[in-house]
């Protein structure tokens, strides 16, 4: 990538930083795709671009763009794993989205961590439903964030069978 591929895309990233600070992430897409194109090289280019598309509901499009940055540019910092876990989540696959949450956990991106001690209130705990022993509680990992259909959320603490 030469200076002038180079300084391309930093203008694009930040028109598109401009237009996502704003809330307009069809236009924020557009300009990190852009930014992405000028300099293949950067994967938060491709990481925005997956986040925005995530926001405007363009899920299939995230994904190759997330799946693009965890397979062949592998920045190992968690966060394009976190963005793989939220696509699945809102795809309606939160089991799917427990292993791409570890890996972030466990790469030190501090929003996949949950907190070492978890108070769960009364009226958050009447909303939340239990997780069958007999499904394939085996796959969950500890930390795992759950979601109901209705939105509600509940993080795994532990598994007993």
């Amino acid at each position: 990538v030469g200076a002038e591929k180079l300084n391309e895309s930093i203008s694009y990233s930040k028109t598109g930083l401009e237009y996502f600070n704003k809330g307009d992430y069809q236009n924020a897409s557009i300009e990190f795709e852009k930014a992405a194109e000028a300099n293949p090289l950067d994967y938060a280019h491709l990481e925005n671009a997956a986040t925005a598309n995530y926001m405007i509901g363009n899920l299939e499009k995230a994904e190759e763009q997330i799946d693009v940055v965890i397979n062949d540019l592998n920045p190992l910092n968690g966060k394009c794993e976190y963005i793989k876990a939220l696509i699945y989540i809102k795809m309606g696959d939160p089991i799917g989205a427990c292993p791409y949450l570890a890996t972030a956990r466990d790469s030190g991106f501090s929003q996949a961590a949950g907190p070492d001690r978890v108070h769960v209130s009364d009226a958050f705990r009447n909303r939340v439903n239990v997780l069958s022993t007999q499904s394939s509680h085996e796959q969950l990992h500890a930390g795992c964030r759950l979601y109901r259909d209705d939105g509600f959320e509940a993080l795994l603490i532990r598994v007993e069978s």
